[in-house]
């Protein structure tokens, strides 16, 4: 892992001693976050709250209003009002 610092040998003995838990893909051992948590490298992940309707603007406040009282902790609200099976609408693109 030498983008990390860490020498296999070094993994091997996290391992045996249980401090982390390889996830084995393709034959090979891949260990990311528990290593990254053992490192002391706290990822901090961006919370977005989505509310799209297809046509009822007041059934939009209602429901971003609702999505703010039970995730407190977002970062932005993103709303849309259009048909649902547009993907490159724009509230849902922005």
């Amino acid at each position: 892992m030498p983008k990390l610092g860490i020498s296999y040998r070094k993994l091997q003995s996290y391992v045996k001693k249980g401090c982390i838990k390889p996830v084995l893909e393709t034959g090979k051992w891949r260990f990311r976050e528990d290593v990254e948590k053992l490192m002391g490298i706290v990822r901090k992940r961006k919370v977005v709250l989505y509310g799209g309707v297809s046509s009822r603007k007041d059934d939009l406040a209602k429901q971003v209003k609702y999505l703010e009282e039970n995730v407190k902790d977002h970062e932005q609200v993103i709303t849309d009002v259009g048909p649902s099976l547009n993907v490159k609408r724009r509230g849902f693109l922005n």
